[in-house]
């Protein structure tokens, strides 16, 4: 999959209403077990939302997401 279809997948998750029943701050969670996209993650542009990669530990993630970004949407990679 080259990075242009995966740009235009996520960012429709983020824009389509109709997968949202709510109005508030939308999360995407993106497991990639083998760290395939790893190398696209780092490109992605999705507005209105942050991109943040989680690391071994998910308490700084927690941090930023409750505290630095709380009404902030988000694509959290997981690379494991």
């Amino acid at each position: 999959m080259n990075s242009d279809r995966v740009q235009r997948s996520l960012q429709a998750l983020f824009d389509d209403d109709r997968r949202w029943p709510h109005g508030g701050r939308r999360l995407v969670f993106w497991y990639d077990a083998g760290a395939d996209f790893a190398d696209v993650v780092g490109d992605l542009e999705l507005a209105p939302a942050r991109v943040l990669i989680q690391g071994h530990t998910p308490f700084a993630l927690k941090r930023t997401l409750l505290l630095e970004l709380p009404d902030t949407n988000a694509l959290v990679y997981a690379p494991f």
